[in-house]
Parts: C-alpha cells; structure tokens; sequence
C-alpha cells in the first residue's frame, strides 16, 4: 500500500515518528507474512514446524490486531489499528474493525479478535490450566484451533490473512510530497 502524505500538513517530529512508525511497523508486519508462507508450505498435521510457525502467527496476530480497541490510542503499540488511525485510513479501518468483530463461530458472538486473543493467552503467552474445572477452555482452545487451520471453513486463518493483506498488501510505502 502506498501512502502519500502531505508535508506541509506536518511537523518535522510528526513527519520523523509516522517515517519510524511505519519502518517498525512494516518490519512485524514483513515477518509475519513471511512466517504465513512458510506456515503454508509446512502444513502437515502436527508437524513440529507447522504447529510453531502457527503459535507465533498466532501471537503476531495477537499482538497486531487485538489490542484493546480502548488502548488503540497508545501511539507506541504497533498495532494495526494505530497505524491505520494515524494515516486517516477510514475506510481500512472499518474493513479490519469488521473483520475483528465479525463471529468466529457461526451463530455466536465470539468474535475473531475474541478468538485470536482466547487462543493466544490460554496456550501460547500463558500456559493456563485447562482441566477440572476449566475444561471448556480446553474444548474452546481446540474448538478455535481446528476452526483456524480448516481450508474449508469460512472464518479462517487463510481469512484472516487475506484480510490483512487486503488491506496493506506487502506492507506500507511511505511517500511524501511537497506542494
């Protein structure tokens, strides 16, 4: 995605934090699409390198999509979200809001960033105790897992994916222009 910015608009110290922003952003974001095709070549059940190239998807995903929508604000989180609100990007906004809130499951309100982060901090950030009592976590855990690595399922990690590419492609091009 290329992105031109007017200069004049623009402080000097807004022009060197969005130029910073981006590069550290695109540097997450570069990875993260490079670990996806690699994940993408390696899928073969439970592979050792399958399963590991999808936690850290699945913690890179955490970490640029669902953070608090509350927290967004937080100019020092490379979240999606942040940087699409500091280029007043709207209308990609609403296509990642959308997606992030659309139901994971059929006929829940579970949502896609719900998931993401239930996943995310019950077995990869957390090692959280998933029997006795809590053994619907342990069930939901699985439930989310099989739903993001079907092919076939509406709601996928291949969805997710293609959202997010969507919307920034490659990654962010930071052009400016003087008038």
């Amino acid at each position: 995605m290329e992105k031109r910015i007017d200069l004049k608009e623009k402080t000097d110290e807004e022009i060197l934090f969005l130029s910073d922003f981006i590069e550290h952003f695109n540097a997450y974001y570069t990875l993260l699409l490079k670990r996806y095709a690699r994940y993408k070549t390696n899928v073969n059940g439970n592979d050792i390198d399958a399963n590991t190239y999808f936690d850290m998807i699945m913690v890179q995903l955490r970490a640029i999509l669902a953070e608090d929508t509350d927290r967004c604000e937080n100019r020092n989180n490379y979240t999606i979200l942040v940087l699409l609100r500091l280029l007043k990007e709207n209308e990609k906004i609403e296509m990642i809001s959308a997606m992030l809130n659309k139901p994971f499951f059929s006929d829940s309100d579970f949502s896609i960033r719900a998931a993401i982060k239930f996943y995310s901090n019950k077995c990869i950030c957390h090692y959280d105790n998933l029997d006795g009592i809590k053994l619907g976590n342990r069930r939901l855990v699985e439930m989310i897992e099989t739903q993001l690595k079907n092919p076939y399922a509406d709601v996928n990690l291949n969805y997710i994916m293609k959202t997010l590419t969507d919307c920034l492609g490659e990654g962010l091009v930071y052009c400016s222009v003087r008038k």
